[in-house]
């Protein structure tokens, strides 16, 4: 959330769970800037990994393995 002060600004513009989840993110992150971790903010690593766990039984996503691809 690059703007915190914009939802309570409007605060019916946007649904109340896009404020929640933009609101965790910006806790989670801190900067929106350019630079992260190179293999991209542990926070996203580990709910893409939980996320491929769940769709597919078969495989163990390993969140150490997993690296933003270009």
């Amino acid at each position: 959330m690059e703007w915190p002060e914009l939802a309570k600004l409007a605060p019916d513009v946007f649904p109340k769970d896009v404020i929640a989840r933009a609101a965790e993110l910006h806790e989670e992150i801190g900067s929106i800037g350019a630079y992260s971790h190179s293999q991209g903010v542990p926070f996203i690593r580990n709910n893409v990994a939980k996320f491929i766990e769940s769709e597919s039984k078969r495989l163990s996503a390993n969140k150490k393995n997993k690296t933003k691809q270009n």
